[in-house]
């Protein structure tokens, strides 16, 4: 039997729990309520290691970046993945949710707002995510397809891509192909209406085509909703194809829009008007979608650039598709996605795909009969929005990000996967709890870049800066990072990567007491919040307050000058963290040594570099509340290697002594396997065949060979994990501190 992980999917109040007890009841369970938001993570990994049968991981896991992090790590330990979709309608879930008062991490009384958040950010689980998807209620909506493959057989076909009214064109290159109705099957991405100059033309000749199959566009679906007495804005486009028909359009042309499907199959693929949305398979396809689609990463598609170009995001590995919509100078590409809209109707040229020549074909334009309102897309270029390329770092799990309840912006901010990985680009660096508008592509607020502690990396090392050249120093503040933005007409505050923590609603409120209309609009300030919900480390007791650490500009990330962000702090009535006495950077070692109640200093220089230095007193503390010491770190050692799990977990400003710790601990696991390795060697040669003689030797030079007398039997017969307790309790720090290679007779 195959081991297996079922990731639950479902919001807050969905049940399951309960299927868990129902139906799992002897299935591992991971918690992230019951065993805390790390340590469940931690706990994963444990029973994937032990290759425990059954795993079920019971959270909302409503969006997919959620569930890949569960789902990667699964398939890398060989398990099968089922994800199980508890789709249960909102109200029902927020009954259950304020009718119980026994929840460890949801209160009744915030379930609407936790809802509301789920439902607005979830993301519909795709077949493509695990070996198997149970959905669990009512099943999502998805278009269906038109098989067109058992009607075309062994025929030939061809793809015509947006005629938009060319008529002429369009009989050209169907002259140029020799195409036969009698016997060829005919298939429209769509279009055929609006823009050009025998709309009505078109329509009746492919109608007499006995063979002719098409998807309905976007241009056909709004002409369709007009016909239908729908209110539409009867524009340029809408407008030339009712002048084309005189205003008389035959009685049987909406039935037969009505009547066209989205999507349909052909031999070599799918065939679409816009697009597919990349994270699911053609047959899990949204109306919108087929429509519309053009970039993806966005709240809308409706032509705005807000995000990827969805063919570019299209897996390889995916059925061929063959598309419209969006007009393209490059020549198609017919071994994956098959740009079909040359923009004819624009001055550039129709194309059409034939299936026995597997080749694109087309003939230009003969003038151009409209203008564009967008440029031909170069079908190999992304557009280069910010946006897009921190979408595509939240799929790597790299950086994750919030909405507003509106679904209007996103913050962004890196994860615990980037900091242990040490990912760090201009990417990541610069998402820190960035904000951008979704609709527009605009930074609405850019705070700090990311910056480091002294001597953490090749780049803070201290003879990198220019001690000799004036510099400030500031108090560190021990609390949350908040980013000024402005939404919904009013000033407001988010945390380092959220809009909802409660960090980010207190400051939000307290915000409201103080006159920003001073600060121009292209202003960014950054700020410490502190309260004693959020404390971290120090405790600063009752006290609450939001300190001004820095001012930038969103558009260029251009930082204003002390002195400009001291008379914005004047003007606003709000605290600037206070500059300390210049100290040389011997002077500033002492401190670090020496000074408490503190978490250190940080430190800019003229040409805008920023380091942290924070004070022994400080990571001391810090190292107790985490519990990172040799011991901490020895206990978590498998086989000679520190669990990750482990080093994941730990504070940020931990992890640069966790490295050396598990530095000197799996240095000395591999230098003792290496020495027994070494010795042991010749003799478990010599002794191969001989184990008595071999016991007799060990007993006569037992003095000699120490803790190796012991291993020799271990190595000779592969008993690993006997080895591996050996040598670990040759390195079990003593007193919590590292024995040395002289205590261990390596020498």
């Amino acid at each position: 039997m195959d081991k297996m992980v079922v990731l639950l999917v479902g919001p807050q109040g969905a049940g399951k729990t309960t299927y868990c007890r129902d139906h799992l009841p002897d299935a591992y369970r991971i918690s992230q309520d019951e065993q805390g938001p790390r340590a469940h993570l931690h706990v994963y990994e444990e029973a994937l290691q032990r290759g425990e049968p059954l795993i079920v991981v019971d959270r909302i896991n409503g969006q997919k970046y959620q569930r890949t992090r569960y789902l990667s790590l699964a398939r890398q330990w060989g398990y099968r993945t089922r994800i199980v979709w508890l789709n249960v309608d909102r109200t029902v879930c927020l009954k259950r949710c304020q009718q119980r008062d026994n929840h460890p991490t949801l209160a009744p009384h915030d379930a609407e707002r936790a809802l509301a958040i789920y439902f607005r950010s979830f993301q519909i689980p795709s077949r493509r995510e695990a070996d198997e998807v149970v959905i669990l209620g009512p099943a999502p909506s998805f278009e269906p397809v038109l098989d067109l493959i058992p009607v075309i057989g062994d025929r030939r076909y061809l793809i015509i891509g947006d005629v938009h009214g060319c008529l002429d064109e369009f009989q050209q290159l169907l002259q140029q192909v020799h195409f036969d109705p009698a016997n060829d099957v005919l298939v429209s991405v769509g279009d055929l209406v609006d823009r050009g100059p025998k709309v009505r033309e078109t329509i009746a000749f492919v109608r007499s085509l006995p063979s002719f199959y098409m998807v309905l566009g976007n241009h056909e679906e709004k002409f369709l909703r007009y016909l239908q007495g729908r209110a539409v804005q009867v524009s340029g486009g809408l407008q030339g194809t009712l002048d084309s028909f005189d205003h008389a359009v035959p009685a049987d042309l909406a039935p037969w829009l009505a009547s066209l499907p989205l999507i349909i199959r052909v031999p070599a693929g799918y065939v679409v008007h816009a697009g597919f949305d990349p994270d699911f398979l053609p047959t899990e396809q949204s109306r919108e979608d087929c429509l519309y689609m053009r970039f993806h990463g966005g709240k809308t598609y409706f032509d705005e650039i807000n995000g990827r170009l969805w063919s570019t995001l299209w897996p390889a590995d995916a059925p061929r598709v063959f598309h419209g919509h969006i007009p393209t100078e490059e020549k198609a590409d017919v071994t994956h996605v098959v740009a079909l809209d040359g923009g004819c109707v624009f001055g550039g040229d129709l194309r059409v795909y034939d299936s026995r020549a597997h080749e694109v074909f087309s003939v230009p334009a003969q003038r151009a009969y409209a203008v564009s309102q967008h440029p031909r897309t170069r079908k190999a270029a992304a557009p280069g929005d910010e946006i897009q390329r921190r979408e595509e770092y939240v799929a790597r799990g790299l950086l994750r990000s919030d909405r507003t309840d509106d679904g209007t912006l996103a913050i962004y901010t890196y994860t615990d996967a980037c900091i242990y990985t040490n990912a760090w680009d201009d990417i990541t660096r610069h998402a820190r709890g960035h904000i951008y508008d979704l609709r527009t592509g605009e930074c609405v607020a850019r705070p700090f870049p990311k910056f480091f502690n002294l001597g953490e990396n090749e780049e803070t090392r201290p003879e990198k800066f220019p001690w000799d050249e004036p510099y400030e120093i500031m108090d560190k503040l021990d609390g949350w990072l908040g980013v000024l933005y402005r939404h919904e007409g009013r000033f407001k505050v988010a945390s380092r990567g959220s809009f909802h923590s409660p960090g980010a609603q207190w400051a939000s409120e307290a915000i409201l007491h103080h006159d920003l209309d001073v600060l121009p609009s292209e202003v960014t300030l950054c700020f410490e919040i502190i309260t004693p919900e959020q404390r971290i480390i120090l405790d600063y007791g009752e006290e609450r307050r939001l300190v001004i650490l820095a001012a930038f500009n969103r558009h260029t990330g251009e930082e204003y000058s002390r002195r400009q962000v001291e008379e914005w702090g004047a003007q606003t009535g709000l605290p600037v963290v206070p500059l300390l006495g210049r100290l040389s950077f011997q002077d500033l070692l002492h401190a670090q040594k020496v000074r408490q109640n503190c978490e250190g200093f940080v430190i800019r220089f003229a040409d805008g570099r920023r380091v942290k230095v924070k004070t022994e007193w400080y990571l001391e503390l810090a190292r107790e509340l985490a519990d990172l010491t040799p011991i901490r770190t020895w206990e978590a050692m498998v086989h000679g290697r520190v669990k990750e799990s482990f080093l994941r977990e730990l504070p940020e400003e931990l992890r640069p002594l966790a490295e050396r710790y598990r530095a000197v601990l799996e240095g000395q696991y591999a230098r003792i396997l290496l020495h027994l390795e070494t010795t042991l060697g010749p003799l478990l040669q010599r002794f191969s065949e001989d184990r008595r003689g071999l016991a007799l030797y060990l007993q006569e030079h037992e003095a000699e060979l120490g803790y190796r007398r012991a291993a020799a039997f271990l190595l000779l017969d592969g008993k690993s994990d006997r080895l591996d307790r050996l040598v670990r309790d040759l390195i079990y720090p003593r007193g919590n501190r590292f024995v040395t290679d002289a205590e261990l007779l390596l020498a």
